[in-house]
């Protein structure tokens, strides 16, 4: 099965993993029984109510697993997020509305690519899934999320602690 986990399993040179559920982060904060005047509740309110899976098509609530991978001999480097779709459509109409963004298929994989000052992020989906990489170099980027389509269910870390580390389900969290 393609998830996050899976993905991270799949590469030997993660580094550094973190996850962080920021739906339940928001929701521990209060708003609603905090004393802020009644119409930034409100607008609050309002700006939560319009962010969810659906309106946007991808899955947003649960624990989300961004993970950093150090590129071989060189001083670069990228950052992942790997998520799940709701709706593919709209998840490319979200980003497109977001992002300044170029796109183009390869391998039967759909990137989407904008920059972001030197930073170069790539979004790469199929019809279930999503990943998104941050880097100084999109050649990089671009590769490691086209092995991580094709071998994502091929677990080759045995460490036992990352293993356990991303099974727990804590707000916030980093290995």
């Amino acid at each position: 099965k393609f998830n996050d986990t899976n993905v991270i399993l799949s590469d030997n040179d993660v580094s550094m993993v973190a996850s962080i559920n920021l739906m339940e982060i928001i929701n521990k904060m209060g708003i609603s029984e905090s004393e802020l005047p009644v119409d930034q509740k409100m607008m609050f309110n309002t700006a939560m109510s319009s962010i969810d899976g659906k309106s946007l098509g991808f899955k947003i609530e649960g624990n989300h697993k961004f993970f950093f991978v150090p590129e071989n001999s060189e001083e670069n480097g990228a950052v992942f997020l790997v998520g799940e779709i709701i709706n593919k459509a709209t998840f490319e109409k979200t980003v497109k509305s977001a992002l300044d963004v170029s796109v183009k298929e390869k391998n039967e994989i759909n990137f989407m690519y904008s920059e972001l000052d030197e930073f170069k992020l790539t979004i790469a989906n199929n019809a279930e899934n999503f990943i998104a990489g941050i880097s100084l170099n999109n050649d990089f980027t671009e590769q490691k999320i086209i092995s991580y389509f094709e071998n994502s269910n091929n677990s080759e870390k045995t460490d036992m602690s990352l293993k356990k580390y991303l099974e727990r389900e804590d707000d916030f969290s980093y290995y």
